[in-house]
């Protein structure tokens, strides 16, 4: 195939013919194409029989296949987790618990600042203005932030 690939070069450079000329580029670009492709899947033929040589010689183990998802090891262990007795409703309402309320970038200091306009309370206040600053973006939600409004954690005295 080089040497008809090499001879339509040659024959190209002849052709005085515009359009001639086009379809023959045409036809070697598509040639050499083809060419690469066969040499790609030769190449891939090439590494996959020498894979299965490998494992028909033991010298790599093959992955273990299960045929069974609902035993599977990922599956086992998320049923080997405690039950929460907790219903979605008892969740949201524990949100607001104490661990909740550090910030969600340097996990350190207390959330103290609300994000505008998608409103998330998320960080304290130094870093929710080097966000507002640098970023531009609610780490939550990814809003394009308009300003932050710094606030203090408000508490249900009765």
């Amino acid at each position: 195939m080089i040497e008809f690939i090499l001879e339509l070069e040659l024959f190209e450079e002849e052709i005085t013919d515009p359009d001639l000329r086009l379809a023959i580029q045409f036809q070697r670009e598509e040639l050499e194409q083809e060419l690469l492709r066969n040499k790609q899947q030769q190449e891939d033929e090439k590494f996959a029989l020498e894979l299965q040589n490998q494992v028909n010689n033991d010298s790599v183990d093959p992955l273990p296949i299960n045929t069974d998802p609902l035993n599977s090891a990922p599956l086992q262990e998320i049923k080997a987790l405690p039950k929460k007795n907790k219903s979605p409703v008892d969740e949201i309402k524990a949100y607001g618990d104490d661990d909740e309320e550090i910030c969600v970038v340097c996990l350190n200091d207390e959330r103290g600042s609300v994000f505008v306009p998608c409103a998330h309370r998320s960080c304290c206040k130094d870093c929710a203005k080097r966000i507002y600053r640098k970023k531009g973006f609610c780490p939550l939600c990814w809003m394009t932030l308009e300003g932050v409004i710094d606030c203090e954690k408000v508490s249900d005295k009765n």
